[in-house]
């Protein structure tokens, strides 16, 4: 993913990223089924939000977590 960083900021990226954390946790977190991936561009800080809802397999355990690409370095 490092390299769509630097992309336009656009529906044919944010399907690329999609794509690629689906194809992810599927590979190496077979434990759980992604419920939604949502990316939620903020253009005004040139960043995007991820949200990724998921459910552990065994537990049924529902839950998410949001990644902030303006803060990571």
């Amino acid at each position: 993913m490092p390299r769509l960083i630097f992309e336009q900021i656009d529906d044919t990226t944010f399907s690329k990223i999609q794509k690629q954390i689906i194809d992810s946790v599927t590979t190496y977190i077979p434990e759980i089924t992604l419920t939604n991936v949502q990316i939620n561009p903020n253009p005004d800080s040139n960043s995007i939000y991820i949200n990724v809802e998921y459910k552990i397999i065994l537990s049924g355990v529902k839950d998410n977590i949001i990644i902030d690409f303006s803060t990571l370095q």
